[in-house]
């Protein structure tokens, strides 16, 4: 126990290279001590002239109080030692790269390159709200003294919003699925040669927009969303061979009402349809008032790396997970605002963003399942993605933020925008993003912008 009643004694640990570890010893440290205070004592304990940002846990949480209250917020005792983990802070993106597009940017699959075997560097596709489906890249200069992005090609497969897509397969070939607002799903590959899109097959439409796709990570199955409430699932290796239709090109003189691409020929087979409606708050009086009205659009859907579970977040706060072998409802998670995306973290765990302007990771195999809810977005979060132990969410206020599970609190929020938000409100909207290759981060939204920040590693 440390003499003074003011301080608390601390022992530093850490997983970093050598040059970043302190002199094993217990330190007297003052109890109203914060991350930035104990990030100086870091850098001053091994000894190095440039200051590196730290961040500090205690047993596995991050330190985001004082010293005094983040021991009291986990029951542990001032007179005990304790031992405080270190770990290299993740600064803001701070170099950006934009490429202009067609339209608002609905949806970013990143680094597609490796799946269709294309040459050129990473190659990302970017969805738009003009129903088109842009290839693009960015890449050093030859002079390797900047980075400059490249718009390779752009498709109109649709006269309305190109709202979901996905990489899915077609017997053992990868294939891009696109979803939209006409009830269509399109799906076609890219030439390996010349970066142009080939199509492939088109299903029969269904009778409500589509809002969101996901697919097995063996490709077996195709998971489609839509607005009236309803998950259908396609059997992709059940279809037969079509003849090819390569999607026509836009062209700079379009008019903005471009006609729609078509394939030669159309699949009719009938989807399985899964029964989204459980554990819905329709019932009752609501039920006389609107019988037939859904209440609960299809917004994410996400399926976990084993292919056993999907997960439907709706619009009525519930996220819906079915089994895929048994095609039957599993379990359900109920939030108090709109699910406007998820995306599963490992088997049984998956973040969700709400209209609440909530990020919120859940563990299904709990009575309670919401383990921590992260705050610090000023609007509704429309988009997230997951790499390893970190996540970002963008949110329709345009703030880009990344996370780490361990603590509520974002190691950083940028403003991808640059303006306020009541000016040009339809201009600030971050509606996508997605984590690349470079290690670097791929967003877009209400600009008609994708923009790649480099992470600072």
């Amino acid at each position: 126990m440390a003499d003074n009643p003011d301080t608390v004694l601390c022992r530093f640990v850490t997983r970093l290279p050598p040059q970043y570890t302190v002199p094993e010893s217990s330190y007297a440290i003052p109890t109203d001590s914060t991350r930035l205070e104990l990030s100086q004592l870091i850098n001053v304990l091994i000894g190095t002239e440039e200051q590196r940002p730290f961040d500090f846990l205690i047993d596995g949480v991050f330190l985001y109080a004082s010293l005094a209250d983040q021991i009291a917020l986990q029951g542990l005792r001032l007179e005990d030692v304790i031992e405080v983990e270190y770990i290299l802070a993740q600064p803001p993106p701070t170099e950006n790269v934009t490429l202009k597009v067609t339209d608002w940017v609905s949806t970013i699959i990143p680094d597609v390159d490796q799946t269709f075997q294309l040459s050129g560097g990473p190659i990302s596709i970017a969805g738009t709200y003009d129903g088109s489906l842009t290839l693009f890249s960015f890449k050093p200069t030859e002079a390797m003294d900047d980075i400059v992005g490249t718009r390779l090609s752009a498709y109109k497969l649709f006269a309305t919003p190109a709202k979901a897509i996905c990489v899915t397969q077609y017997q053992d070939r990868p294939l891009v699925a696109v979803g939209g607002y006409e009830g269509r799903v399109f799906c076609c590959s890219v030439s390996s040669d010349s970066n142009t899109l080939v199509g492939e097959l088109e299903y029969k439409p269904l009778e409500s927009p589509i809002l969101s796709l996901a697919s097995t990570k063996a490709g077996g199955l195709l998971a489609i969303g839509t607005a009236d409430g309803h998950v259908y699932l396609h059997d992709t290796m059940k279809v037969s061979t079509i003849e090819r239709h390569r999607p026509k090109r836009e062209e700079a003189a379009q008019e903005p009402f471009a006609k729609r691409a078509y394939t030669s020929q159309r699949i009719e087979t009938e989807p399985e349809r899964l029964n989204c409606a459980f554990g819905s708050h329709q019932r009752g009086s609501d039920q006389l008032i609107h019988p037939f009205m859904p209440n609960h659009e299809v917004n994410g859907l996400t399926i976990t790396k084993d292919d056993a579970c999907l997960a439907a977040g709706c619009s009525d706060g519930f996220i819906r997970v079915f089994d895929l072998r048994t095609k039957k409802p599993l379990t359900h998670i109920l939030h108090t605002s709109a699910c406007q995306c998820v995306k599963y973290m490992t088997t049984d765990v998956l973040a969700a963003g709400f209209h609440d302007n909530t990020l919120r990771l859940f563990d299904t195999r709990l009575s309670s399942p919401c383990v921590r809810t992260f705050v610090g977005h000023r609007a509704s979060v429309m988009c997230l993605d997951i790499k390893e132990d970190s996540f970002i969410s963008g949110s329709l206020a345009g703030d880009l933020s990344m996370w780490d599970p361990r603590s509520p609190i974002a190691l950083w929020t940028i403003d991808c925008f640059y303006r306020a938000l009541d000016h040009k409100k339809d201009q600030s909207r971050l509606l996508a993003c997605a984590f690349a290759k470079g290690p670097a981060i791929l967003h877009g939204g209400s600009d008609r912008h994708v923009t790649m920040r480099l992470l600072v590693q």
